[in-house]
């Protein structure tokens, strides 16, 4: 049989350059190993097909379809720089395939999504695409692909444009209703995102994924009522339960609404028992640490303490139930407890070890619920002992520096604080925007906003920055510029909407400050 296609390939291969000269064999030599390499690739033996198709390749290095096959290998077999090479040599050699840009930019998606990806592929892939989609305007996919990169650089005009096209081509595609939708919000379109979702799910009633985009344009746009409606109708049809009961757990976190959450996660959790082939026993465990999460937000510390030591006999090697058993202990007064038990049960407890790492982060999330029950004083001794058994946890240092300027106390004291967490991680948007803030608070706006312009250019998506902005520049007599300021904390999803809105219906006077 591949005598017979070697054959062929020489009768149909290309007539010599004059007539009684031998032909050249590198043609049919290379459609040869293309044959042998197509044939092992279809049997699936990956090492000889890619051994020859190199081979086909190097034979005849100028035929851009043997290249571009090359390329849509090293793809299959997950060699993503090598299927970039490929491509960009497919490319090269036929600059007018689309199929081949097609390639390149598949190729560097996958190279643009991992960690530490040099910076200039990104825009070499969107390239790529757009060269594609000219070329072939009905490639539904690469409008598709073209969206998520451009997304994933924050160009969400462009993005909503490929997403057009590529919705015009497969208007009943969920990946890009979702993505369009997402795009929308973004540009502050949540009308209509939510349209679009709403239509989509009269047309695909049953998927799932639909649904929880409309649940998070909801919440985006503030309609947490509307969110919770969209994911109970997922429940009444039955509509991926486990999935849905989450989402609304998540949901009555962001309202606050802790018992609420413990009662939907718990929901997950009973789900997950009666298919206990789909679920690791690290999924069983996540749900119930956020189960005993929720118990202590809500005050149900006691009933906490025991999910926490059932949790610890049922998975003995995941340390987060002693620690959060050991939280329990903290909240309630009982330190004595708490320490006994973790010198017991952790394992190199010693501060410089990761034994102690994870002591000081309980002690941080204990003094942080306690500074948010308003038990500032409680608050404080934890969050000293977190910096006890830390001395270089900076989340510790910084959360009380900022507790300390928030309520105008000690200030001097904040500073120190705050500054030793930067001096650990200088360029953290969140410690700057504390120092910003303590600064405020001292009366000194000068460095106040200089601190929280610098929080700004790292975090600048960060709603609580734009609030002590906006009360910065009312303290310094600039209130279009505080009104701009609060709008864009509300348009970022500021938990404390209500405060800001009130601060945007009144004539708000500077807050009070040290002089």
């Amino acid at each position: 049989m591949l005598a017979a296609i070697f054959a062929l390939a020489v009768v149909s291969g290309p007539a010599p350059a004059a007539a009684g000269q031998i032909p050249p064999a590198t043609h049919a030599d290379s459609y040869y190993s293309y044959c042998l390499a197509r044939q092992a690739w279809s049997r699936q033996d990956y090492v000889e097909a890619l051994r020859q198709m190199q081979a086909a390749v190097e034979t005849d290095p100028s035929a851009a379809d043997l290249m571009l096959d090359l390329a849509r290998l090293h793809l299959e077999l997950n060699q993503y720089e090598d299927a970039a090479a490929s491509a960009r040599r497919a490319v090269g050699l036929n600059p007018g395939s689309a199929a081949a840009h097609r390639m390149l930019g598949d190729a560097l998606l996958v190279l643009v999504q991992r960690e530490g990806s040099e910076p200039g592929l990104a825009q070499e892939a969107v390239e790529a695409y757009q060269q594609a989609v000219r070329l072939d305007p009905t490639d539904a996919d690469a409008h598709l692909s073209l969206a998520r990169l451009l997304i994933t650089r924050g160009a969400y005009a462009q993005a909503l444009d490929a997403l057009r096209k590529h919705l015009d081509l497969a208007p009943h595609s969920v990946d890009g209703i979702y993505l369009a939708a997402h795009a929308l919000a973004r540009l502050n379109r949540f009308e209509e995102a939510e349209s679009l979702l709403r239509a989509a799910i009269a047309g695909l009633p049953q998927d799932a994924s639909l649904h929880i985009a409309l649940m998070e344009i909801c919440e985006s746009a503030g309609k947490l009522d509307e969110a919770a409606e969209v994911g109970h109708s997922m429940l009444e049809r039955n509509l991926e339960p486990i999935r849905a009961n989450f989402a609304l757990a998540r949901l009555s976190q962001r309202r606050g609404r802790h018992g609420e959450a413990f009662d939907y996660f718990g929901r997950v959790a009973a789900l997950m028992e009666q298919e206990p082939a789909l679920f690791s026993d690290g999924d069983r465990a996540e749900i119930q640490v956020r189960m005993i999460h929720e118990l202590m937000d809500a005050g149900r510390v006691p009933e906490a303490q025991s999910l926490a030591q059932a949790g610890g006999k049922r998975f003995a090697e995941d340390v987060r139930f002693v620690l959060r058993e050991g939280e329990a202990l903290l909240l309630q007064g009982r330190t004595a407890q708490a320490e006994e038990l973790f010198r017991r049960q952790i394992p190199a407890s010693a501060p410089d070890a990761r034994g102690g790492l994870q002591i000081s982060d309980t002690y941080l999330s204990a003094g942080a619920r306690r500074e948010r029950a308003g038990q500032f004083k409680e608050a404080e001794s934890l969050l000293k002992a977190a910096i006890d058994w830390n001395s270089r946890s900076a989340s510790a240092l910084n959360y009380l520096g900022y507790m300390l300027a928030d309520r105008g106390a000690r200030l001097d004291e904040a500073i120190g604080y705050i500054r030793r967490a930067l001096e650990i991680d200088p360029a953290n948007g969140a410690f700057l925007d504390s120092l910003g803030w303590a600064y405020f608070k001292m009366g000194e706006y000068g460095r106040a906003e200089q601190y929280l312009g610098d929080a700004l250019a790292a975090l600048e998506q960060e709603p609580a920055i734009y609030d002590h902005l906006g009360d910065l520049y009312l303290a310094t007599g600039r209130r279009d510029e505080a009104i701009e300021a609060w709008r864009k904390a509300l348009h970022h999803g500021a938990e404390n909407a209500d405060a800001i809105r009130a601060k945007l219906g009144a004539d708000a006077q500077p807050p009070t400050t040290r002089h």
